[in-house]
């Protein structure tokens, strides 16, 4: 998450770095929503752009932030109640908070025969009560979840960008046009089979 941060913070400052050279307003609204509308005078559009880039990264880093605070004190809490080791595989936690100990684990694995009985071998772990492991698995999920909508807000930051810059292209053609019209296509005088749109652009 810190690696997007600062790719964030690179490009704000590519963008002010690079102002006085030739870009057109589409490649700057892809690098920062708003810019290119802001340069061809389009103030209001550009400032909804910039308030959706500031919410959603905000939003961003504290979905990621608040995952990684919670992740923090359930693996604590599993070390504390349950001898759990500091793993990295998330699917570590996720099966401490499904078994009770590393041994109900591989008795049901090996039950169930799909060969992944002793997978944590090393890894012990066994709850001193049902209440804590469930206490746990509430912790890990609620990580996940906010983990997770992290992630739905890197999409919203890309969205942002591709729509700001399908704009600003929008807006650098639209001063080009000299004359638009929409005309209807008559079959007979009582139907209207379809219509036709005309536009002039100037080069």
């Amino acid at each position: 998450m810190e690696k997007k941060i600062v790719f964030f913070i690179l490009a704000f400052h590519i963008c002010f770095l690079s102002g006085k050279q030739n870009i057109h307003p589409m490649v700057k609204s892809a690098i920062l929503p708003g810019w290119g509308e802001a340069v061809q005078g389009y103030p209001k559009s550009s400032r909804l752009f910039l308030i959706n880039e500031s919410v959603l990264l905000l939003s961003c880093i504290c979905s990621y932030s608040l995952s990684k605070l919670e992740a923090k004190k359930y693996r604590t809490f599993a070390a504390e109640f349950a001898g759990a080791k500091g793993h990295r595989d998330h699917r570590y936690w996720v099966d401490i908070g499904n078994f009770h100990s590393i041994d109900e684990y591989d008795a049901e694995h090996l039950r169930m025969r799909d060969g992944m009985e002793g997978k944590w071998a090393g890894w012990y772990w066994e709850w001193d009560t049902v209440q804590h492991r469930k206490n746990f698995e509430l912790m890990r999920i609620n990580s996940d979840r906010l983990s997770l909508a992290g992630q739905f807000f890197i999409g919203g930051i890309i969205l942002n960008h591709i729509v700001s810059a399908i704009n600003s292209l929008y807006l650098s053609r639209l001063g080009n046009i000299e004359s638009f019209s929409i005309s209807p296509i008559r079959l007979d005088p009582d139907q209207i089979v379809s219509w036709r749109v005309n536009i002039v652009i100037a080069l």
